[in-house]
């Protein structure tokens, strides 16, 4: 999962970039969890001192959690996130969960999620100063290692709308869906239970005008490595691809209806299932099945957008922005 070619020196351009005149892209960390394994000797004074820490650091920022996250687990905590400091108020949802949870052998281990909120500039640094290095007592080195078990990344592509594509992963041959008066607004490729990839109509989402075109695109890699080693890993979005069914489905059938058709065909049931009703046989002075012919022209229909190698360019500064005590935004050429 890790991208040898990088390197702390490289350059790249802001993590917003432009891909075309219309389609301007945002790669952001979403969420984020830590594990951090505790040494026996630690497994008793871990627990008294978070248990002291819930009980008695309401003023802190710190509350119960839910009933949900404190199954399974031996403390959990919520960490608000101040939202002023004069008059102090703290925010509404919390920016981590905080919990001690039995781990295999007997040990102990420390789970920490961080939430979007946790995950801003002010938000992390806030964590990273008073719950990690403050209530935790934390090193810097020992955050260096923790290990990432959960990672979710949010591509934000502006000017672009979820209806007028296809999207596919070539290990994902199942596309599950929401549609919302009669149009698409959530796909995922795959089971939504075990992290597939989601795209979906942000901008209906956030109930913007109707001309706004606004698709996020989300998703779930697992990294298991440590948290300092997150700017090696490899880019999660060059599987993805993006077709464009419309002006390909022409070299089977040109008409607008069937064309719109097929659209809404590849969109609900996946790529694969469309090629999968268009005949495999040649017809009389044809050299490709049209089925062949539709294959070449969906590999081919790619938008000029979709550059998920230049996306993944601003990884070191989506980190940067995430996490600014941990990682340093690359600097600007000239």
């Amino acid at each position: 999962m890790l991208d040898e070619s990088y390197s702390p020196g490289h350059i790249h351009p802001l993590f917003e970039s432009k891909t075309s005149k219309e389609v301007k892209a945002n790669l952001k960390v979403d969420r984020l969890t830590l594990l951090l394994p505790l040494h026996p000797n630690d497994h008793e004074i871990a627990l008294n001192h978070l248990i002291s820490l819930k009980l008695h650091a309401g003023a802190e920022g710190i509350l119960p959690a839910g009933w949900s996250a404190k199954k399974g687990s031996m403390v959990a905590f919520s960490v608000m996130i101040p939202t002023s400091t004069s008059p102090l108020i703290w925010s509404k949802t919390p920016g981590a969960l905080v919990q001690l949870k039995p781990a295999p052998g007997g040990k102990r281990l420390l789970r920490i999620e961080i939430f979007p909120l946790g995950l801003t500039p002010e938000g992390f640094t806030y964590l990273y100063d008073e719950l990690l290095c403050g209530h935790l007592s934390m090193h810097p080195g020992e955050i260096a290692k923790a290990r990432v078990s959960r990672l979710d990344l949010a591509l934000d592509l502006h000017g672009v709308r979820l209806q007028d594509w296809a999207w596919a992963m070539p290990s994902r041959s199942v596309v599950r869906h929401y549609v919302s008066k009669g149009v698409v607004r959530t796909l995922y490729l795959g089971s939504p239970k075990h992290g597939a990839p989601c795209i979906y109509d942000k901008a209906s989402q956030q109930k913007m005008s109707g001309g706004e075109a606004w698709t996020r695109v989300e998703l779930r890699p697992k990294p298991n490595v440590p948290l300092a080693a997150l700017p090696l890993l490899k880019n999660p979005f060059a599987a993805m691809r993006v077709y464009d069914v419309r002006s390909a489905f022409g070299v089977v059938n040109p008409g607008q209806v069937c064309r719109e058709l097929a659209l809404s065909h590849a969109q609900l049931k996946g790529i694969t299932n469309l090629l999968g009703h268009v005949p495999d046989t040649k017809g009389h002075s044809m050299a490709k099945s049209a089925r062949q012919r539709l294959r070449e022209a969906l590999d081919g229909s790619a938008p000029s957008w979709w550059t998920p190698q230049t996306f993944w360019q601003g990884w070191p500064d989506a980190l940067a922005m995430a996490m600014p005590p941990l990682f340093e935004k690359t600097p600007l050429i000239g």
